[in-house]
């Protein structure tokens, strides 16, 4: 335990006094802003990291995800499969490009989006699928990979989660046609506020800077029949600060090494809680690896995790519940109009209701389980965890289902 708190406490030392050196340096030589040398190193550390050809730096997870759904030219009238079991930032990008999101339940046994329900909601209309490594916990990509291929619809990976994470041997973020990531201030790459995309496709990338920068690729635009946007790109500026590329560049250089640590924890956690009846520890696809570990470790316990929570927090593990809204059943998704018609009434002086259109509720029974069923011991304590805490842990959590 003590060597754990070292290896640790070395690195996080060695990370800070880099990203103290780095942005000073960087404020003297008043490099901060446009694209100096150092963020364009950032990006293409990053591309290496992730094992792809390109990658681009964005303000925000959330403006990578949109900037890869122009790149894949989804628009009004189209469809993109996503789960609900995800932060709503994985979702607003859809309606912000006029689709309509199509939510898919996630496999229970995994936490993340179920192969077999994106193949009943495929339709002519879909144009894409974004799936979502929860927690740093890999998705199916063999089986999803197989089904986007059978229906001709890319893949979008949201990786915000899952710095580092890997599925079929390779990074989170390269499996899938663009892959996103954010660097808020909790992941594990961290800018204080920032967001990356990859891919393999020269044509994406160009597009993705088209849509989000300027003044910056616009001579490769003609690759993409757009060399009249070369000096103006399409005027949106969602480009990274670059103070932030510095402090996330020191995470980079870390994050494998603080991975292993994480997951070392997580393996003895996973031996103590082996055989608890009642408990379900997400289970991953063969030739993967949890990685990034943003919202902490994961596990269910039939409808019960109030209580657990409860006996955790007794013992001053300070677990969390389920975090996300129900965003398969709220208007704002399921009903573009009624949406744009919020947007459009926000500086109205009125007394009318803006009415929802009826319509069924989307129901997906397992991550509607995960409510009353999910518990989240945070990141933190995969760094802190010693031995005897881990067994107080597994014997709290037993005796408390035990009484169920």
């Amino acid at each position: 335990m003590e060597m754990k708190l070292l290896m640790f406490s070395i690195i996080l030392l060695r990370k800070t006094l880099k990203q103290i050196s780095a942005v000073s340096l960087a404020i003297l030589t008043s490099k901060t802003s446009f694209f100096p040398d150092f963020l364009i190193r950032f990006e293409e550390q990053f591309a290496q990291f992730c094992g792809t050809d390109y990658a681009l730096s964005f303000c925000n997870g959330t403006s990578a995800i949109e900037a890869a759904l122009f790149a894949l030219g989804v628009g009004p009238g189209d469809e993109v499969i996503v789960p609900s079991l995800t932060f709503h930032a994985s979702i607003d990008p859809i309606c912000n490009v006029g689709a309509q999101p199509i939510f898919a339940d996630v496999d229970r046994q995994n936490l993340t989006i179920c192969p077999k329900d994106i193949e009943d909601k495929i339709s002519e209309k879909t144009k894409a699928i974004i799936v979502v490594h929860i927690f740093g916990i890999p998705a199916n990509m063999k089986a999803i990979q197989e089904i986007a291929s059978a229906n001709e619809v890319d893949i979008i990976e949201d990786a915000s989660h899952a710095h580092g994470a890997m599925a079929e041997g390779k990074m989170c973020g390269s499996l899938g046609r663009i892959g996103v990531f954010s660097l808020q201030g909790a992941k594990a790459v961290a800018a204080g506020e920032g967001g990356m995309s990859v891919t393999q496709n020269k044509k994406d990338f160009l597009a993705m800077s088209l849509w989000g920068h300027f003044g910056r690729h616009g001579t490769e635009f003609s690759e993409i029949n757009c060399q009249d946007f070369k000096h103006t790109g399409l005027g949106f500026k969602r480009r990274m600060a670059p103070l932030g590329a510095l402090l996330a560049q020191a995470d980079l250089d870390e994050v494998h090494k603080v991975n292993k640590i994480m997951n070392q924890t997580a393996k003895r956690l996973d031996q103590a809680l082996t055989g608890v009846k009642g408990l379900l520890r997400p289970q991953l696809p063969t030739g993967s690896q949890q990685g990034g570990f943003f919202g902490g470790y994961a596990f269910s316990v039939n409808g019960v995790a109030s209580d657990v929570i409860a006996r955790l927090r007794s013992l001053g593990i300070h677990a969390k519940a389920y975090p996300f809204a129900r965003h398969h059943q709220l208007a704002i998704y399921n009903d573009l109009d009624y949406r744009q018609r919020l947007v459009a009434n926000r500086n109205k002086v009125s007394n009318t209701k803006v009415e929802k259109m009826p319509r069924v509720d989307v129901v997906l029974p397992n991550t509607e389980a995960l409510e009353s069923s999910l518990v989240l011991i945070p990141r933190r304590y995969l760094i802190t965890l010693s031995n005897a805490e881990i067994k107080k842990i597994a014997v709290a959590i037993e005796q408390t289902l035990a009484h169920h």
